[in-house]
């Protein structure tokens, strides 16, 4: 997925956060998967509506900041853990 991020047109930072939520997003979607859940009962475990997790399930990541998916991942009994490196590009400062 990250080389097909990179291939974007967007800002280095704008590609960074697409690739954290891409990740959480993953986790997200694992868990509700991982339980069974269905959509009326992940939008209760989550505390939304169940077109919100229909956008989700989609894969709609424009509709969800970083923050409401790590409230999801939290949600769903799991930490964000950070872990940060360099970034190997030509596009860095």
């Amino acid at each position: 997925m990250d080389s097909l991020i990179d291939g974007m047109q967007l800002s280095i930072d704008e590609k960074e956060v697409l690739k954290v939520k891409m990740q959480i997003w993953q986790r997200v979607v694992g868990e509700i998967h991982a339980s069974g859940a269905s959509q009326r009962e992940a939008a209760n475990l989550l505390s939304v509506s169940q077109p919100r997790i229909c956008n989700l399930m989609n894969g709609k990541l424009d509709l969800f900041s970083a923050d409401t998916l790590i409230g999801f991942l939290a949600r769903c009994g799991r930490r964000v853990v950070v872990i940060t490196s360099q970034i190997e590009s030509e596009d860095t400062p």
